[in-house]
């Protein structure tokens, strides 16, 4: 038995070394996913975060990027973002995929079998609708003092909040998805995201610096 443990905490170490081996202020942690519909069949935007500003090494770096990219094929497309990207990009941080009102109206099976089927993702992030814009719109959307980009960080925990302190607020995982629109009459719900185009400090931080639905 002690053996078997011995072997188990060195097969672990392994492991822990790989991810080790990544410097922090190498990689690029991609929080969301925005798809859209284009001429081409999706425009897809990424939000990332550059940790080596973050952590003050690049002050001058900013700490939020997109990288957009459109095609006919999700993996694809998916593919030649995180080509974009001078770091080496890590999917598995993701805590939001917002549809484009547009694109969410034609039906969202074929992107929900490209989350399924991405090993890469995990499955605890939240789905959310652009109400009334883009993914891309919402994505870049800008804070009050017009420095810095929202992270959906921010989004994906004022969620959580909103949900339970108000009702009409609703998080949506994937597999809660799947399995709704798979069921006989059961209508799946998922929570709207609109940018306020006119509105004072004080109101975007009442709102989380987004209206949600």
């Amino acid at each position: 038995m002690k053996k078997l443990l011995l072997v188990l905490i060195i097969l672990a170490n392994m492991f822990l070394g790989g991810c080790l081996s990544e410097e922090l202020t190498d990689i690029g942690i991609a929080v969301s996913v925005g798809i859209d519909k284009s001429e081409e069949g999706y425009l897809v935007t990424y939000q990332v975060m550059n940790p080596k500003a973050i952590s003050a090494k690049a002050p001058n770096e900013a700490s939020i990027v997109l990288y957009t990219e459109s095609g006919k094929d999700l993996f694809q497309i998916i593919r030649k973002i995180t080509e974009h990207s001078p770091r080496k990009m890590y999917h598995s941080h993701v805590r939001t995929v917002i549809f484009g009102e547009e694109i969410a109206k034609e039906g969202i099976k074929d992107m929900l079998d490209f989350f399924v089927r991405e090993h890469e993702y995990r499955t605890d992030f939240y789905f959310l609708i652009a109400k009334g814009t883009t993914a891309h719109n919402i994505l870049k959307v800008i804070t009050p003092l017009e420095t810095e980009t929202v992270s959906q960080m921010e989004v994906y925990n004022a969620l959580e909040t909103s949900e339970k302190v108000w009702s009409p607020t609703k998080t949506t995982k994937i597999f809660e998805l799947v399995n709704k629109i798979i069921s006989d009459g059961d209508n799946p719900v998922m929570t709207g995201v609109e940018i306020l185009r006119v509105c004072a400090a004080a109101a975007w931080q009442m709102a989380g610096r987004l209206c949600v639905y």
